[in-house]
């Protein structure tokens, strides 16, 4: 149970501004249900935001901060390489594996090496310029791709204005607040709006109060990430998720398809009897999405 300024609070706790907050504190067990009933027997986070003092004359509050987080590193964790991977789907070739998902009526999609495999079983003739393909295709590695297309350094970026003052039986206060969130995912971002205005009037010498307040937040979020594409994703084999020596980009930058729902067979001769290019191109994906989404949240007290 969340409690802001002895009030219950039902919404987002992530739509409060944090520079506007005086103090938090936590209650629990019996301490919290005696207080506000059966609702807090998980505990009760008590918050109280900021009011105008009583110090006369008119104050003015700006902060501005920014943090800049790493990029990640995905090549932190030992994963196999690309070249093991490809002679695990030899070996695995070799066994008849991917014989049922040759012939699938689905064109369940197989990985490049394995297509490579099949063109070398079936043009035999053609061995030495295959293997040379094979032995270039295990010199890439997905995660590199990732960290120079879909990854980037998080920066959090806060702008606080506040102003608050009292003139003896009134106290006032107001706060802006802005919030742009750059996320570690290229497309994902997060921006916030704060507003906050409040006054607290005192009558018959100071034994009658009355408080008035009203917030307001205007939060947008943009996920236009992917997070379908998951570099861990190759662990099952055959599989239609990315495979750890696929390339996201040619030398120039230019996008380049990955296997993905289809072979790559089947996507080719659907395409020669005139319909749409049913290939999948990550790049294409992570510039075109735009789920971008805004919430508003009014409150007043």
């Amino acid at each position: 149970m969340i409690i802001v300024d002895n009030f219950p609070y039902e919404g987002d706790i992530n739509n409060i501004n944090p520079n506007d907050i005086e103090s938090v504190t936590v209650l629990k067990d019996a301490a919290a249900a005696s207080i506000w009933g059966a609702r807090a027997g998980n505990g009760v986070i008590v918050i109280n935001t900021k009011k105008g003092n009583s110090l006369g004359g008119e104050q003015v509050e700006i902060n501005v901060n920014t943090t800049i987080g790493n990029t990640p590193d995905l090549h932190y964790q030992p994963m196999i390489s690309s070249a093991d991977f490809i002679e695990i789907e030899r070996m695995l070739f070799d066994r008849g594996f991917y014989n049922n998902f040759e012939i699938s009526l689905s064109r369940t999609p197989l990985n490049p090496a394995v297509e490579l495999f099949i063109r070398q079983r079936d043009h035999p003739e053609q061995k030495g310029a295959i293997e040379a393909e094979i032995e270039k295709l295990k010199g890439y590695d997905i995660r590199s791709d990732y960290e120079k297309y879909f990854y980037r350094a998080p920066v959090t970026q806060q702008y606080a204005f506040r102003t608050q003052g009292s003139n003896g039986t009134n106290r006032y206060h107001a706060s802006v607040g802005y919030d742009r969130n750059q996320t570690e995912v290229v497309g994902n971002n997060n921006n916030r709006l704060t507003g906050m205005i409040g006054n607290h009037w005192s009558f018959l010498n100071k034994k009658l109060e009355l408080t008035g307040q009203a917030a307001f937040t205007a939060q947008r979020t943009e996920l236009n990430g992917l997070s379908e594409i998951n570099y861990m994703g190759y662990r099952n084999i055959p599989t239609s998720k990315i495979y750890p020596y696929a390339r996201l980009a040619d030398e120039s930058g230019h996008p380049l398809e990955v296997t993905k729902d289809y072979r790559l067979g089947y996507l080719q001769s659907v395409a020669n009897d005139g319909l749409l290019d049913w290939s999948y191109k990550p790049l294409l994906d992570r510039d075109q999405q735009d789920q971008g989404r805004c919430l508003e949240n009014g409150k007043k007290s």
